[in-house]
């Protein structure tokens, strides 16, 4: 929900209750007025009534107006003010009066004196104050998304002008964060955090950018020289078989923190997006390809290969970023693989499922995508195959999903197109 419509919302649930309230108020004002004035009118009646029997004149004006001799004095009270019912004449409905009933002494002769006058219906005052209201109302509701739209169009425009930009700035542009000037307080306070934020992020992304690259070549360059030197020991004859040995292992895990710093360079990197370049690439074509790379590593463990390439997909990607990824996909089928085992490749209308034989995991399937995770502890897996599989698959949207049953590891990747 907006800004801008959860502030009307709340605005109309409150003006509403405001208009219930004062409704009710202005109700119970009005009758009270309605009831004052109308004693007031009665009494004012009641004295010229008086005042005319003083002369000699007895006026009766059915039904407001009533005179009655009295032989008796009235000894109980006076000034009887009530609400009485009386049948509208030619009519079975009865109207509501407001009476006075007075008991006076004019000149040694008793009199009864009623005087009365039509109310006002209380369902019909009722409903003539909700009808007011309502109409308020629906013209205050009708200001206000006129108001709304009014302010969304000029007042906000500047915040939605900067909320694209800041959706279409990257950090890596290396470009200044420019934002459109607001005449709102608040709008100025957050485009100025807001460019020292991207100020902030622009030297952070920059250094760490350097510090990966320059890791990355500080440390293969003295991995380079290890090797060497190695090559050159190993090459001697008067080694004895012990130390042959010791060479190999130490060769082996410098060839190792070798590929382990090129993988998280290339995370880095990723994550980074710094692979912005896509092509369009055939899956099948791509497996294909690859397959004849692990042609032998396939037949040396006397792996049965089976494709079902059902229909070829054409996805948008960068070449480089997603040849690695069907390379770790398919070199982890063949690398965990038993000998004699099978690999099965699928390909649908937008999903690649790759299905191969092994032992049962050793660490929990929910850390396999991530860094340092692997199948089994005791392999030469570096644990990044799959973490750099997961990078790819979230910079591009590509959904995937792991499972073992019956001896058998499936990998589905959905592309979501």
């Amino acid at each position: 929900m907006k800004l801008i419509t959860k502030i009307s919302f709340r605005y109309s649930v409150i003006l509403l209750f405001i208009l219930i309230l004062f409704s009710g108020i202005i109700y119970f004002a009005v009758l009270h007025f309605i009831n004052k004035e109308t004693k007031e009118q009665l009494c004012h009646t009641r004295d010229e009534v008086m005042l005319n029997i003083k002369q000699g004149n007895i006026i009766s004006f059915p039904p407001f107006i009533l005179v009655e001799k009295q032989d008796l004095q009235h000894t109980g009270k006076n000034n009887i003010l009530q609400d009485t019912l009386i049948q509208k004449p030619g009519s079975r409905e009865d109207e509501e009066y407001r009476q006075l009933t007075s008991f006076v002494n004019i000149k040694g002769q008793y009199y009864k004196i009623i005087t009365r006058a039509s109310l006002v219906e209380k369902d019909d005052l009722a409903e003539t104050i909700g009808w007011i209201s309502s109409a308020i109302l629906i013209i205050l509701l009708f200001s206000l998304v006129i108001i709304t739209q009014r302010t969304t169009n000029k007042v906000l425009k500047p915040f939605y002008d900067n909320l694209k930009t800041l959706e279409q700035y990257s950090i890596k542009s290396g470009k200044v964060l420019q934002l459109r000037d607001s005449d709102i307080d608040e709008f100025k306070n957050m485009n100025i955090s807001m460019v020292r934020l991207s100020d902030r992020a622009q030297k952070e992304y920059k250094s760490l950018k350097e510090f990966s690259e320059n890791a990355s070549h500080e440390i293969q360059t003295p991995l380079a020289v290890i090797k060497s030197k190695l090559d050159l020991l190993i090459q001697k004859e008067s080694l004895d078989e012990e130390t042959i040995q010791g060479i190999q292992i130490l060769y082996h895990n410098v060839d190792k923190l070798s590929k382990i710093t090129k993988s998280l360079l290339l995370m880095a990197k990723i994550e980074n997006n710094e692979f912005m370049e896509v092509t369009d690439i055939d899956l099948r074509t791509e497996l294909t390809r690859q397959l004849a790379n692990l042609s032998e590593l396939v037949l040396s463990k006397n792996i049965q290969l089976k494709t079902e390439f059902n229909d070829g997909l054409v996805l948008k990607a960068n070449e480089n970023l997603f040849q690695i990824l069907i390379s770790n996909l398919l070199s982890n089928a063949v690398k965990h693989n038993i000998v004699g085992g099978r690999i099965n490749i699928i390909i649908t209308d937008r999903c690649l499922t790759l299905e191969n034989t092994g032992c049962e995991p050793s660490t929990d399937p929910g850390k396999l995508f991530k860094r340092f995770g692997k199948v089994n502890t005791n392999g030469d897996s570096n644990g990044l195959g799959l973490a750099i599989v997961k990078e790819i698959c979230n910079l591009y949207g590509y959904k995937i999903d792991y499972s073992y049953k019956d001896n058998t590891h499936t990998i589905k990747l959905d592309f979501n197109i």
